[in-house]
């Protein structure tokens, strides 16, 4: 699943493509992409709006207009936003087509078939459940060190499983959860509230310099993703932690560990966070 830096590169590339210009047509291929409104006044409503800026919060990207309407997308596990020329052929999996000036198209391509668009208008996007409901974006003002280490006192959460909690954070996934563990060299199963206040302030910065280093090389393609521009990320090449069992830790050279925890695959240094 595209996480921060997978989505924030996605909205660089789209805020460089299509600022200013109007959709001419929208089609929807796929009724279960459109959660809201129904998929006629999505597509209708939709025609005439000229893109103004795109924004983005956790995981979801932002798509502002104008008018003041909203168009709210989750990529989920495999969604792709595609700006291309209207003459290409159309990918397999494509699931809705904006048509724009000048022979182009944004086409949302989600082999999975699980991401989201939401159309509101203000006072609708206000009241987004989806949003609400979310914890800080790491790059967010309210994301200080302070709210920080006073949140993970007050939890016994085990400390990988509270930061893939998007209620408590926004925008974390397993591959950055791990990258950030191993990088302030804390075990994943540490309950949060053992953590000393030096070790949730390395937690802290190096969550934000995980995330820094994924958006500097444009996200991690494991598998499908691809920014707006069809390219992939580069982050896999520089990963630490995730998806590297077996192979030795680039501080102590001891084997890096897989195991389960909460359901999902967690890799990290046996010695360097073994406690």
């Amino acid at each position: 699943m595209p996480e921060l830096p997978e989505v924030e590169t996605v909205r660089r590339s789209l805020q460089k493509r299509i600022i200013g210009m109007q959709i001419k047509k929208v089609k929807v291929f796929n009724q279960y992409t459109v959660k809201y409104p129904k998929v006629d006044e999505f597509e209708k409503g939709l025609v005439g709006e000229e893109f103004s800026e795109i924004g983005r919060k956790g995981k979801y990207l932002l798509l502002k207009f104008l008018s003041g309407n909203i168009l709210v997308v989750h990529l989920r596990m495999t969604g792709q936003f595609l700006f291309v020329d209207a003459n290409q052929e159309e990918y397999k999996h494509t699931q809705v087509v904006f048509e724009l000036p000048a022979g182009k198209e944004l086409r949302f391509v989600d082999i999975r078939g699980f991401g989201t668009m939401h159309y509101f208008k203000p006072e609708e996007f206000a009241t987004f459940p989806g949003l609400n409901k979310l914890g800080p974006d790491p790059f967010d003002r309210e994301f200080d060190l302070d709210w920080w280490i006073k949140s993970l006192k007050i939890r016994k959460t085990k400390i990988k499983s509270l930061l893939l909690d998007q209620t408590f954070i926004s925008g974390l996934g397993n591959i950055y959860v791990d990258e950030s563990l191993y990088a302030a060299k804390i075990n994943p199963n540490c309950p949060a509230n053992l953590l000393t206040e030096k070790q949730a302030t390395d937690l802290y910065w190096a969550i934000k310099d995980v995330l820094q280093e994924g958006i500097k090389h444009r996200g991690t393609t494991i598998s499908d993703y691809l920014d707006a521009e069809g390219r992939k990320g580069e982050f896999q090449n520089y990963l630490k932690a995730y998806g590297q069992k077996g192979l030795p830790c680039s501080r102590c050279g001891t084997e890096i560990s897989r195991i389960k925890l909460g359901g999902r695959s967690t890799y990290f240094c046996p010695r360097c966070q073994g406690k």
